[in-house]
């Protein structure tokens, strides 16, 4: 993944960082503040344009913030299964709105309800989905 320095940073190990320059010099033009972790202070450090602080990997280069997962609601419909009826069934769909769940399943005579969902998007939303 490449380094996007508009967006916050941090370093490769989850510290804060805060970029003062991307125009030092030609080979390490990143200037950034960066937290000491366990020590007061920040250190002033100077990296590529790629987000590396030296030529092999470290905890200290840099990478992006990765974003927070998403949350969304989805509807799955409950019926009472004609086979067994001692038992709430839940179905294998989820639906993106409770109207779409309402108009496949809301008038079957063995839906007992339409719940809602959370889901949690761990990866960024692609717009595939």
């Amino acid at each position: 993944m490449k380094l996007d320095l508009t967006k916050p940073v941090q370093t490769r190990d989850g510290r804060p960082v805060r970029i003062l320059c991307t125009d030092r010099s030609p080979g390490l033009p990143v200037v950034a503040l960066v937290d000491r972790r366990h020590m007061s202070g920040d250190d002033i450090l100077c990296y590529s344009l790629d987000g590396r602080y030296c030529c092999v990997d470290s905890g200290d280069d840099l990478v992006n913030v990765p974003e927070p997962p998403r949350e969304r609601v989805m509807w799955m419909p409950v019926f009472d299964h004609y086979f067994d009826h001692n038992r709430y069934h839940i179905h294998g769909y989820l639906y993106q709105t409770l109207e779409h769940a309402v108009r496949a399943w809301g008038d079957g005579k063995d839906t007992l309800c339409i719940i809602p969902i959370t889901i949690t998007d761990r990866e960024p939303d692609n717009g595939e989905g």
